[in-house]
C-alpha cells in the first residue's frame, strides 16, 4: 500500500539529515535542535520514508505528524534518518512530501565508516536482515539518487573528517545553507553513543551466534527475543567522548 502525504494539514518538515550511521548525523541533529530558528524531532531516526521495514519506527502519517506537534515559530523543521541514504525510493518519497525540503548528506570514508558501524551493531546485537549494509556507504550511487530528484541548491554534503576537525566551521556552513543566523555556539560535545563489552568472552560468543543463521534460528526456539536483548544490554558499557578536543 502506497503512503499518501496529502491527507492532513501539518507543518511539514523542510530539512532531512541523511547519511550512513556513524557519520555524525546524531551530533548534527542535536546541535541544530538547540538553535532557536530550528526544530528537530525529539525522536531521531523515525524512518517513515525508509524502504526497509525494520527501520520504520514510525509507520503512519498520523504518527509522523505527532513528531512535530510542538513546532512553534521555527522556520526550519527537521528530522534525521540515516537509512534514507540507501533507500532507493526515499529521495522520491521525500520530494513528493515536500519538494522545497533541504537535504544534508553526511559522508564518511567507507572503510572507516563500515568498521565503526559493524563494531557498534555487533555489540548492540542489532544486525537487520532486510538491510544491505555495504550499500549504506556506496556514496556515489546514493548521492546521485538525491541529485536526480532535488535541485543542487537544496543539497549540502558534509564530510565526516571536516565535521570532526572543525565542527564550529561546518556548523556555521550548515546555518548559512539553511539561511539561519549563527547563534554564537562554541560547545560541540559528541552526541552519538559508543559501546564496549564488559566481557570479551560473552561478546565473542554473541558474535559467533550472529553469523551462524542456523544456530541463531535454533536458539530462538528456546530463548525469547526479549531475553536475548537484555543479555546484550547487560554486557555493554555506553560512553561518550568529545567529538574534537580543540575548536578552531
Amino acid at each position: 500500500m502506497k503512503k499518501s502525504f496529502k491527507v492532513l494539514k501539518m507543518k511539514k518538515p523542510n530539512l532531512f539529515i541523511v547519511g550512513p550511521q556513524r557519520s555524525g548525523t546524531t551530533s548534527l541533529h542535536n546541535y541544530l535542535g538547540e538553535h532557536l530558528e530550528i526544530f528537530m524531532s525529539e525522536l531521531k531516526e523515525p524512518g517513515f520514508f525508509s524502504d526497509f521495514k525494520s527501520t520504520q519506527v514510525v509507520k503512519t502519517l498520523k504518527e509522523y505528524q505527532k513528531l512535530f506537534k510542538d513546532v512553534k515559530n521555527e522556520r526550519i523543521i527537521g528530522e534525521s534518518t540515516p537509512w534514507y541514504i540507501s533507500s532507493p525510493n526515499a529521495p522520491k518519497k521525500l520530494y513528493k512530501f515536500n519538494p522545497k525540503a533541504k537535504i544534508i548528506i553526511m559522508v564518511r570514508d567507507p572503510n572507516e565508516g563500515l568498521l565503526s558501524l559493524f563494531k557498534t551493531l555487533l555489540l548492540r546485537g542489532d544486525i537487520r536482515d532486510d538491510v544491505l549494509y555495504w550499500e549504506i556507504y556506496n556514496h556515489k550511487i546514493n548521492i546521485d539518487r538525491f541529485k536526480k530528484v532535488f535541485p543542487s541548491n537544496q543539497i549540502l554534503l558534509i564530510d565526516f573528517k571536516d565535521f570532526t576537525k572543525n565542527t564550529k566551521k561546518v556548523y556555521q556552513r550548515v546555518l548559512k545553507f539553511l539561511k539561519c543566523k549563527y547563534d554564537g555556539k562554541e560547545d560541540f560535545p559528541l552526541r552519538g553513543k559508543s559501546y564496549k563489552p564488559k566481557s570479551k568472552i560473552l561478546n565473542n560468543l554473541h558474535n559467533f551466534v550472529i553469523f551462524r543463521p542456523k544456530l541463531k534460528s535454533f536458539l530462538k526456539i528456546f530463548i525469547p527475543k526479549s531475553i536475548a536483548k537484555k543479555f546484550v544490554k547487560l554486557n555493554l558499557v555506553v560512553w561518550k567522548t568529545p567529538l574534537n578536543i580543540k575548536q578552531k
